[in-house]
């Protein structure tokens, strides 16, 4: 082209639509890279999407009432399809319900084949839930729950059967926090703090999800892996004969020395803490993995734990940055995320070869 072809006033219009577009281009670039993307990945019922909810509800704008209320039919859904689980396994296992009364709300409650419409805690729903609750029968197969699939949550929904069965129900934060529904594909928040954008993508855990995560690795910057310690005693929903804490070690070895992972930085969340420390005193981790021959208190068992999943690691130059967590805890996820949030500003600026 030909500059000497423009009068002045065209060249100077040209060179300043060119340094605006560049600019803009850069705009978009700095913009890229300065926005941090965090994958979070783990087992389904790791607690992945309770993170993904607190942190929504601690940075990412809350819960509104419409929101709260999209989550009234899964709670509800939840309730009964967990004492369903319940009183089969009861048969299976040739448990008896205590009392016999509680037979007809028995019978009710396993007549309910519709559970995914229910909209609501009938009266009658709510009366059969509450006794058969109380029952001594229910009480034992909910105390083997670790032996058969059942929601973490149950405990505290079936307490909270009255409330929730109020007419004009709405879920309070603390049932949002505690719904348990799986995820299927990528659900994604933005979210600020102290003016940094963060993105971040929660995968679906389910092993027919895995494949879907090739679309999320790209670029990222940080992977959270989601892993319950509780899990050192629990089996695998599709193969009883799988133990649940080696098929996620063995998932977060195949992620964390991936190849799109080479450059990304690893954050271990041990999860369910709580659930963890009240299982060891009737489930001692010896029991259900026999090469531990440590004590049976937290610190020691917990320790274990965390060292099984750092020595996979086979990239010598990479720190796992690990932190023990119960994510239905609020106050406890405030703290991790504001000091893992804290790392990734510091590694980005690294990374950005800014001064730090």
């Amino acid at each position: 082209m030909c500059f000497g072809c423009f009068s002045d006033s065209e060249y100077r219009y040209i060179q300043t639509t060119n340094d605006s577009i560049n600019s803009e281009i850069q705009q978009h670039r700095v913009q890229y890279s300065e926005e941090i993307r965090i994958l979070l990945l783990g087992l389904s019922g790791s607690g992945k999407s309770t993170i993904f909810k607190q942190i929504a509800l601690l940075h990412g704008g809350g819960f509104s009432t419409e929101n709260r209320l999209a989550y009234k039919q899964s709670i509800i859904c939840n309730i009964i399809k967990s004492m369903q689980k319940i009183l089969n396994t009861m048969e299976q296992m040739d448990i008896p319900l205590t009392n016999s009364d509680n037979e007809i709300h028995q019978n009710y409650i396993l007549g309910i084949t519709n559970v995914n419409e229910q909209q609501e805690l009938t009266r009658q729903m709510r009366l059969a839930l509450r006794e058969l609750w109380r029952d001594n029968g229910v009480q034992t197969c909910y105390g083997r729950s670790r032996e058969y699939q059942l929601i973490e949550s149950a405990k505290y929904f079936f307490d909270e059967v009255e409330r929730i069965g109020f007419k004009n129900y709405t879920p309070s934060l603390k049932d949002v926090i505690h719904d348990q529904t799986e995820t299927t594909g990528i659900t994604e928040a933005k979210f600020r703090m102290n003016g940094q954008l963060y993105r971040l993508l929660d995968v679906g855990g389910q092993q027919s999800e895995r494949k879907k995560w090739i679309h999320c690795f790209e670029d990222v910057t940080a992977v959270i892996f989601m892993a319950a310690i509780s899990d050192y005693n629990k089996t695998m929903m599709y193969d009883s004969t799988k133990s649940r804490i080696h098929e996620s070690l063995a998932l977060f070895d195949s992620i964390c020395n991936s190849r799109w992972f080479v450059n990304t930085s690893m954050i271990l969340f041990l999860n369910k803490t709580d659930l963890f420390e009240s299982q060891l005193v009737k489930n001692p981790m010896s029991e259900y993995l026999p090469e531990y021959t440590g004590s049976n208190d937290f610190e020691s068992t917990s320790q274990y734990v965390k060292d099984m999943y750092i020595k996979l690691n086979r990239n010598p130059n990479r720190l796992i940055y690990t932190h023990f967590t119960c994510a239905t805890d609020t106050n406890q996820i405030k703290m991790i995320v504001d000091s893992v949030t804290d790392t990734l500003v510091r590694i980005n600026m690294s990374d950005s070869n800014m001064v730090i």
